[in-house]
C-alpha cells in the first residue's frame, strides 16, 4: 500500500478544487504537510505523507462541519 499522496490526491482528500487553495491551506498549517521528495529522471515529484494528511483532513472536516472554519 502506498504511504504517500500526490498533489492531486491530496487535493481530493482535502476537498480542494484549486492548487492556490491547496497552497493557502498548506501555508496556514505547515505542520500538517510532511513532504517527501522523489526524484524522477524527467522531473521532481512532490509527495505528501499519507498518514499525517489523513489525520489533518479528518480534523479539518470536523471543524468545517461544526462551523468553526
Amino acid at each position: 500500500m502506498n504511504q504517500t499522496y500526490t498533489l492531486k490526491q491530496a487535493m481530493n482528500k482535502l476537498e480542494l478544487t484549486s492548487r492556490a487553495a491547496f497552497h493557502h491551506v498548506m501555508t496556514k498549517h505547515p505542520h500538517s504537510f510532511v513532504i517527501v521528495h522523489r526524484r524522477n529522471s524527467r522531473d521532481d515529484v512532490t509527495l505528501y505523507d499519507k498518514q499525517v494528511l489523513d489525520k489533518f483532513a479528518q480534523i479539518r472536516k470536523y471543524f468545517i462541519e461544526n462551523g468553526h472554519l
